[in-house]
């Protein structure tokens, strides 16, 4: 029995090796969990560019980042880590050169426009307005009736030819009229106005009266495969040519005086039928021995196509012209391009999507369109630089309308009031320098405030026209003896029309994916990437903030901090004390023990 007790050295010596060996696992585990341990117990302090180095360190080697893990392996050589820094950094650089440039492009054209179809129903659209002016814009007979009624009324003792030939400087008014004036006939004009009518006499009422009426020009008319008077068809309205017969004219009234108009859209004509069948036809007496004064130098007509809801004017370029020459058959084919714009445009300012829906700026009527603001612009340049408005124009305020005595000044600002730039145009370099010298005040008008409309619907021509013969098998022209008289089809051939739409270069996903997409081919980066960048930016955070919560002072000066020490640890402690019941032979052994 004694010889199974162990001697004492033997048993120091195993105590002491247990003890040394719990010592060692217990420091293994201290330095292992040392960044896990409270801010009191780690025996030395890490400096802050250390704790951050160690995250960075941390992140190379987890990250998704294509390569970023080759920077801080440890089996790699200077040389290696050099060249992948180096080109990671050159990637990164390229990667950021690309990133803005489509992030420039998209804040300088946020919208774009594209061809929405190129089959559009035709039957959706409505019939345009039609414009029908004699090139003749004064009547002579018009004229000599005028100048017999100044003559009977003693307001002059001027003689008959002379009144009109006086009278013929009315023609003058027209911005559009060629020819010199008469300064000296202008004033004796102006006098003789003056004491006929009175000093402030308005013009519009005379040259309605002196231009030749729709009665005497329109002969036969025809909409629809139907005989109609044209008298309902046609009506007698101010346009760009002075008075005019208009056709389809969707506006009540051309001059306000009152508030904004409601609904100022009347019932238009749809496109239901194609075919020249189921369009316009209406025939045409030149008159050609009542020319007293053409706006051009040739006789005949002049026809104007526009929107329905617009007055026409040629400076917004949304009219489209044709000429009729007397004795000829014209066919004018219509085409039309629609423009629209998505709800999403309305979020960007009007300089950036450069255009303006309908209802965002009060106008003269219920509703903006691009021509009234060139029109209203110009009225109120003519007023500003001569002091009246014409009389063809529509009336927006009490503008005195302008007279002979103003026709000198209107010529000569002639120039500038066909030459209209709107909104402004950003140019540079060489383009901005002829872009400042072509909008210069003397030269051209300036109309910043004018966009297109958001939605509209553009009218093309398409003309063809042939000597008139007089054909039995037609029967619109029965009864009609064929001299001078020109006939005229307005019509739509072609089912399908274009149709524009404006949309947003790129809604937040495709920016997205456009971004990404280039972010991914240079450096693999994707979503996960960005969480995990977010994942340890919140690790290194809430490192430094334990670190943070320590009050030493020695925190972030490097300095040793002593270590609290440890206690002797034996492994019977380690084992679960638990009564055991020793038989004698135990107990004695443990007694000799």
């Amino acid at each position: 029995m004694w010889g199974e007790i162990p001697s004492v050295s033997g048993r120091v010596a195993k105590h002491e090796t247990a003890k040394w060996q719990s010592n060692k696992s217990v420091g293994q585990n201290r330095a292992r969990l040392a960044w896990l341990a409270a801010p009191g117990e780690p025996r030395t302090r890490r400096t802050l560019a250390q704790l951050l180095w160690e995250q960075l360190k941390d992140y190379l080697n987890n990250s998704s980042l294509a390569g970023y893990k080759y920077m801080v392996e440890a089996r790699r050589t200077p040389y290696e880590r050099i060249m992948w820094v180096v080109l990671h950094v050159v990637m990164m650089i390229t990667l950021c050169l690309i990133v803005w440039d489509v992030l420039q492009d998209y804040r300088h054209t946020p919208v774009v426009t594209i061809v929405d179809s190129y089959h559009y129903p035709s039957s959706f659209l409505d019939w345009p307005a039609v414009s029908l002016c004699s090139i003749n814009r004064i009547s002579k007979k018009a004229t000599e009736r005028l100048a017999e009624r100044i003559k009977s009324s003693n307001a002059t003792d001027l003689p008959l030819d002379r009144i009109v030939s006086l009278l013929y400087n009315l023609g003058y008014l027209y911005e559009t009229s060629f020819g010199e004036y008469n300064k000296s006939q202008d004033e004796e004009l102006d006098a003789l106005l003056k004491k006929y009518l009175n000093d402030n006499y308005d013009l519009t009422q005379l040259m309605k009266e002196l231009t030749p009426q729709c009665n005497d020009i329109l002969i036969k008319c025809r909409f629809r495969f139907e005989a109609r008077r044209c008298s309902e068809l046609f009506t007698f309205r101010k346009t760009q040519d002075g008075f005019c017969c208009t056709f389809n004219y969707a506006r009540p009234i051309d001059d306000v005086h009152g508030p904004v108009i409601e609904n100022h859209v009347n019932g238009t004509y749809k496109i239901k039928r194609l075919g020249q069948m189921n369009g316009l036809t209406f025939l045409l007496d030149p008159f050609l021995d009542d020319y007293f004064f053409s706006i051009l130098p040739i006789s005949g007509w002049k026809i104007t196509i526009f929107n329905s809801g617009d007055y026409p004017d040629n400076t917004s370029g949304g009219v489209s012209d044709a000429l009729i020459s007397p004795g000829t058959e014209n066919f004018l084919e219509l085409n039309a391009v629609s423009f629209y714009s998505e709800k999403s445009v309305r979020s960007f300012e009007v300089n950036e999507r450069k255009c303006i829906f309908n209802d965002e700026i009060p106008a003269l009527y219920d509703g903006y369109t691009y021509s009234d603001c060139i029109v209203d612009c110009k009225v109120n340049d003519i007023w500003t630089t001569c002091g009246c408005r014409p009389f063809y124009f529509p009336e927006r305020f009490q503008h005195r309308v302008c007279n002979t005595s103003d026709i000198g000044c209107l010529n000569k600002f002639k120039t500038k009031w066909w030459s209209v730039l709107p909104h402004d145009i950003k140019q540079d370099g060489e383009e901005s320098k002829i872009f400042n010298y072509i909008s210069n005040e003397s030269w051209s008008l300036r109309c910043k405030s004018c966009y297109p409309s958001c939605d509209d619907v553009h009218y093309y021509l398409q003309t063809s026209s042939v000597n008139l013969q007089k054909d039995e098998q037609i029967s619109f022209l029965k009864d009609v003896q064929i001299v001078d008289q020109s006939l005229v089809h307005i019509y739509f051939a072609k089912y399908g029309t274009v149709r524009l739409k404006q949309d947003v270069a790129y809604y937040w996903y495709e920016l997205l994916s456009n971004i990404g997409g280039i972010c991914g081919v240079f450096i693999g980066f994707s979503l996960i990437s960005a969480v995990e960048i977010l994942y340890f930016a919140l690790l290194t955070v809430s490192t430094l903030w334990r670190r943070g919560s320590n009050n030493k002072p020695a925190s972030f000066a490097g300095e040793s901090v002593p270590a609290k020490p440890v206690r002797t640890l034996y492994w019977a402690e380690l084992a679960p004390r638990s009564k055991v019941n020793l038989d004698k032979s135990s107990r004695r052994r443990n007694v000799l023990r």
